[in-house]
């Protein structure tokens, strides 16, 4: 008679942690932490979206964004940091993972707070992201909450970070 072994899951650390380690920024006692949560990219892309919402069966993602800054964005790989741009991010907080505002998610950002401030961007609240066309072109769309949300059914793998 074969027996089956059961899989433990625990994501707790095996070996000792000093005292002076980092906190730990996820809750380690959720069964559903996804290699994206604890490995985000640096930067959200519309590959890696599409591969989170599939991963969920959801159509969007939504995010509370938190704040903006201006990151100098280049790839290392091509070019060098002088060879860079400077593009407002949004923070959230539900990731580190920023989203970079291109023109068309600024038109999208000014329409949807009423405002081109970068600071008035950073009181937008809870917001969609998506893909979409926007100027012609497949790109991460950004979209208020539908106006059926509920709130109080959250995406679990969303407070890994809070």
């Amino acid at each position: 008679m074969s027996t089956k072994q059961v899989a433990v899951v625990n994501f707790q650390p095996t070996q000792d942690v000093p005292d002076d380690a980092p906190p730990m920024p996820f809750d380690l006692s959720n069964p559903n932490i996804a290699f994206d949560d604890v490995l985000p990219d640096n930067y959200f892309s519309l590959d890696g979206l599409q591969q989170w919402l599939s991963d969920r069966n959801a159509e969007s993602r939504v995010l509370t964004v938190v704040g903006v800054s201006m990151e100098l964005l280049y790839d290392p790989a091509k070019e060098k940091p002088k060879d860079g741009s400077w593009k407002p991010c949004l923070r959230f907080a539900e990731t580190p993972t920023l989203l970079v505002i291109n023109k068309s998610r600024g038109e999208q950002l000014s329409r949807l707070v009423g405002s081109p401030l970068l600071a008035k961007w950073a009181e937008a609240g809870q917001v969609c992201i998506k893909p979409g066309i926007a100027n012609g072109k497949a790109q991460i769309c950004i979209e208020p909450l539908p106006h059926d949300y509920d709130s109080s059914v959250e995406d679990v793998n969303d407070d890994l970070f809070a």
